[in-house]
């Protein structure tokens, strides 16, 4: 996976339009003086945020589908013990990062 540097990660999408607004106010661009990137690819954002918003896309039917069979194994036995579980995200690229930003 290539290597993108974004200079501010939001904490999530709705945050992003106010870290690129701080980001204007200073008299500088997005994404050719500061990238600004997303997290959890909230469409409503990501298909109005211009430039177009790099986001990390949360594997959400993935996330249900674990919560409810560690749900289930958890209600099986309740005594067992649990384990935290991984699951892989998707950075969605788009236009607010620059690549090999010098």
């Amino acid at each position: 996976m290539p290597f993108f540097e974004a200079d501010i990660s939001s904490g999530n999408d709705e945050l992003a339009p106010q870290v690129a607004r701080a980001v204007f106010s200073r008299s500088l661009g997005v994404p050719d003086d500061i990238g600004v990137v997303g997290f959890d690819h909230f469409q409503e954002i990501t298909d109005v945020f211009r430039p177009k918003l790099t986001t990390i896309q949360l594997p959400y039917v993935d996330m249900g589908r674990q919560a409810v069979r560690s749900l289930m194994a958890l209600l099986q036995e309740p005594d067992a013990e649990h384990e935290s579980k991984c699951i892989s995200c998707k950075l969605a690229v788009r236009d607010s990062v620059r690549r090999n930003r010098g």
